[in-house]
């Protein structure tokens, strides 16, 4: 295809599985170079006459032109067919070979069938590999292959396999069989049975579901299954023992047992896994592969509870207050957060985990009995959710960070994208949100489109939006006079004081007290006791060992260190305002900024820090994101001596674990020394070296400081 004088070519093609900002999921998005109209809508028409071909219905999500691409986003049903075909097709080709070549890369089979079917009744169903398929979520999820429905049968259905092996097993059980020969062939053994095959049984479990009774034209070998006309029978208590005997040798979920009459007495034909014997039950596979849904869903087949947390500030908080309320509540609880993966309290991987494989790694692990996924932005953007219909979706903010980065403009464009979470959460389930114009636009939009999500809003103060929540019989949660009022199922009460609850540092805490509503509304689905909900909350503190790196306020007697992960504007003034209300003799601030974001909001980091700083000392991340060394640092200075703030009360130590013994070593009565960290494993160490040598008690004593 040609553009102008320049050829089209692809410059990315990108699969979305999970919803994403586009709010559609499995959706691929194209970024053509060198196109012009006529050749992207040639490109479009093409695509999807030849996924129509081949039995897909794909269509136009977006079409946008950016200065460096023009992005297409279409809709996609098969991953590897959809990119065979956008890479083919760019170029000069033939359609009836890429349509051969495309519909052999199809997925197809019963393995196949029976996903779709049970992800369009509404379970999740998470492609593992191209045969194999995971059914539900967590402790509710069941695998099924070609070689087994368990990860303990595939040994038992090798065995069945091997027919002398199967025959002799069923000898030795005493079960009724026929009588069969075996022939020796050159290549292969072949078995001769004797007696007339007449029934075909669906088993799952021992269980007889279906039976069908053969009618056979022609006698044949072991390929008899192909002469036979299928029509449905009544089962019997004969039937129903002889397969349950089966069952017990075997212990294959999905079986299949043909069944022949032998002097009016029934007797074992063949035995196979139902996946064995796919290309044989073509007149009755609907009706056999609904049996199988029914059948899993009464073993309990089903996604589990899914918490999804995103926003600007507060986030990882957050996810740590509800994952530890739904562990106390009696669900051993899957979280994903920028702390890494745990399952219940034990932690499975380091690392900023909020992304797609992330929520993967926690809904494909069978001890989860429920998930609480911290979401970023970056990760919606990149790779869209890894997960479908969250039980409640949480905005804790947006504020400004992240702006003028991939595509951001502004906060309304940060609020739309975080609230792919809210459309993503099940028609019954609950959206619970900070009430901030921001966020309430976005919800308001949904609501339009559909009514029967539930809402939460929670705020500091009793805002026109949780009086707007509470006109419309919706839940809202707000503070008066430091009492945290909830108003649930048109019946508002007080169900905490806010200095009360040390989480929140005895109230001064305003954004944990903010997370702490958050948790509450995200978990009060789940039991209908709220003053439990309280009590647990009440019982934790916000240190190093619950919520490491957010708000931790180390006593060191004649003075104190505020720890504490904050890089925007907004976590600066709630860190800087907990230490002002601890009434300091003076505040050393240590301060930095990630070098990825734009001028002026680095500048407002400085002018923040000189707002309340008796000292500063400026330090940089190892991490300089595309600056050079000293840049963040300058931009930082300039904020605060733009602001007036004395240059001579300005140190520039760029190692924070430096930095933070500097302060120490100067600290004086009653100081306050607030260190803005991401890398407690650097920090703690250097706390208590300093400490030792001072023949002083360290802090965070068996901590884990892995990330």
């Amino acid at each position: 295809m040609k553009a102008g004088d320049n050829v089209m070519n692809i410059k990315s093609i990108k699969f979305y599985e999970g919803d994403n900002i586009k709010f559609v999921s499995r959706v691929v998005k194209i970024e053509l170079i060198c196109c012009t109209r006529r050749d992207k809508l040639k490109y479009i028409k093409e695509y999807i006459k030849i996924n129509f071909v081949l039995g897909f219905c794909e269509k136009v999500i977006d079409l946008v032109s950016e200065s460096s691409a023009d992005e297409i986003w279409l809709t996609y049903s098969d991953e590897d067919v959809s990119k065979f075909i956008l890479e083919n097709i760019i170029d000069e080709y033939d359609e009836n070979i890429i349509i051969k070549k495309a519909e052999a890369l199809k997925e197809h089979g019963l393995i196949y069938d029976i996903a779709m079917f049970i992800k369009h009744r509404g379970v999740p169903v998470i492609r593992l590999s191209k045969t194999c398929y995971q059914l539900g979520y967590g402790k509710n999820a069941l695998i099924i292959s070609n070689n087994y429905q368990s990860y303990e049968e595939n040994h038992k259905v090798e065995i069945i396999k091997d027919k002398k092996a199967l025959f002799e097993i069923l000898r030795y059980n005493h079960i009724p069989k026929v009588s069969y020969s075996l022939v020796y062939g050159e290549e292969d053994i072949q078995i001769h049975r004797d007696g007339t095959f007449c029934f075909r049984v669906f088993c799952f479990n021992g269980k007889v579901k279906l039976v069908y009774k053969a009618e056979i034209y022609e006698n044949s070998s072991y390929n008899y299954a192909k002469k036979v006309i299928y029509s449905i029978t009544h089962k019997n208590q004969q039937i129903n023992d002889i397969c349950k005997k089966v069952y017990n040798c075997f212990q294959i979920s999905l079986l299949c047992i043909d069944l022949a009459v032998k002097d009016e007495e029934i007797a074992v034909w063949d035995v196979n896994s139902i996946f064995q014997v796919q290309d044989q039950i073509a007149p009755v596979k609907s009706r056999i592969i609904e049996c199988i849904f029914n059948c899993y869903k009464e073993i309990g087949m089903n996604s589990i509870p899914i918490i999804s947390v995103t926003g600007t500030n507060g986030k990882t908080t957050t996810v740590r207050l509800i994952s530890h309320i739904m562990n106390e509540l009696g669900y051993n609880t899957g979280m994903t957060s920028t702390a890494g993966i745990f399952i219940g309290n034990h932690k499975l991987k380091n690392g900023d985990t909020t992304g797609f494989l992330s929520a993967r790694d926690v809904l494909t692990n069978f001890q989860s009995e429920a998930a609480v996924l911290e979401t970023a932005r970056g990760g919606i953007l990149r790779n869209g959710l890894g997960y479908e219909e969250a039980s409640v979706g949480v905005i804790t903010s947006v504020s400004e960070d992240h702006i003028g980065k991939m595509g951001i403009k502004d906060l309304n464009d940060l609020a739309e994208t975080k609230s792919v979470i809210l459309h993503d959460v099940n028609s019954k389930g609950k959206m619970v949100v900070k009430g901030q114009r921001e966020i309430m636009k976005v919800v308001s939009a949904i609501r339009r489109n559909d009514n029967s999500k539930r809402l939460c809003v929670f705020s500091l103060e009793k805002n026109k939006y949780i009086n707007e929540a509470i006109e419309n019989n919706d839940e809202a949660i707000y503070l008066d006079n430091n009492n945290i009022i909830y108003f649930s199922h048109g019946i508002e009460k007080t169900i905490a004081k806010a200095n009360e609850i040390p989480f929140t540092h005895n109230g001064h805490s305003k954004s944990n007290i903010l997370n702490v509503m958050a948790a509450i509304g995200a978990v009060s689905d789940f039991t209908n006791n709220t003053e439990n909900i309280v009590d647990i909350i009440k019982g934790i503190k916000c240190d190093l060992y619950f919520n490491p790196g957010r708000q931790n306020i180390i006593d060191l007697n004649s003075y104190k260190i505020i720890l504490d992960y904050g890089h925007n504007s907004e976590a600066f003034y709630e860190v800087f305002n907990i230490a002002k209300a601890m009434q300091p003799a003076k505040i050393t601030s240590i301060i930095t900024a990630p070098g990825d974001r734009l001028d002026k909001y680095i500048i407002e980091l400085g002018k923040i820090a000189a707002e309340f700083s008796d000292n500063i000392i400026v330090r940089e991340q190892q991490d300089l994101r595309g600056r050079k060394i000293g840049e963040t640092a300058d931009l930082l200075i300039r904020g605060a001596v733009n602001s007036g703030f004395d240059s001579k009360n300005i140190k520039i130590i760029y190692k924070e674990q430096e930095a933070v013994v500097e302060a120490m070593k100067k600290a004086q009565q009653g100081e306050v020394i607030i260190l803005f960290t991401q890398c407690l494993d650097v920090v703690i160490p250097a706390i208590n070296c300093y400490l030792k040598s001072l023949h002083r008690e360290p802090i965070g004593k068996d901590i884990d400081l892995s990330h």
